[in-house]
């Protein structure tokens, strides 16, 4: 009740999205003061995860920003092309497709270590970052022949959160910050669909659906008590 303007309309997308967004905002900051790494090019690995889109949608309404490619499995591509977010997008399968004479940035929210694998040696030396951001694939082993480590590097959002608001102040940091994850979760609003499950037994039911990945990445599960 304390927030200027609070509108109850937006509290599913402000429990699936707000926080899943402010990292896309700050992984966006992030690749604009390193002037996007000398990139071309940026390739998003599990472009279908919320926070991917979010970044996708954030590089979309960026005229500075380089063309982006979202990497995603052959089940998700048709939605990966349907949101709108992204310049192209290309299945796992697809890596040779990508245009390895451009310098490019690899943002990884998946931790998919062969996938990852398999995109450094495609790209070669004009890999020129990866930053390291979600486990959509928390199984997978986390090394693997091929990555090139000394440029890839852990995002932890809460750390950069911080030194924004050291920089910027609370005030210009949260005015940035909702500006764009407001932008963003308005444009999710036109396929993501909201399912409600009714209370605990609801949640259990789908519970194993949600940790093995098979949740289908359009929904948004919102759990009523």
């Amino acid at each position: 009740k304390a927030e200027p303007g609070y509108s109850r309309e937006m509290d599913n997308e402000r429990m699936l999205l707000f926080v899943l967004h402010l990292t896309s905002f700050c992984l966006h900051d992030m690749l604009v003061s390193n002037d996007w790494f000398g990139a071309e090019q940026i390739v998003i690995i599990s472009a279908s995860s919320k926070t991917s889109t979010g970044l996708a949608y954030g590089l979309a309404n960026d005229d500075n920003a380089p063309n982006v490619i979202g990497l995603t499995s052959e089940r998700n591509l048709a939605l990966v092309n349907r949101i709108g977010a992204y310049d192209s997008a290309l299945s796992y399968e697809q890596i040779n497709e990508i245009d390895s004479s451009k310098p490019t940035v690899i943002i990884d929210m998946s931790a998919n270590t062969s996938v990852l694998s398999n995109l450094h040696m495609h790209l070669g030396d004009n890999m020129r970052f990866t930053s390291n951001v979600g486990l959509t694939h928390w199984e997978e082993p986390q090394h693997a022949e091929g990555i090139i480590q000394e440029r890839s590097q852990m995002f932890f959002a809460p750390g950069h959160i911080q030194q924004r608001i050291k920089d910027w102040g609370r005030a210009e940091f949260d005015t940035k910050s909702m500006a764009y994850v407001s932008h963003s979760v308005a444009q999710s609003r036109a396929w993501m669909q909201i399912k409600e499950l009714n209370g605990l037994n609801e949640l259990a039911a789908i519970y194993e659906n949600v940790c093995n990945g098979s949740v289908a990445p359009d929904e948004g599960l919102i759990v009523v008590m």
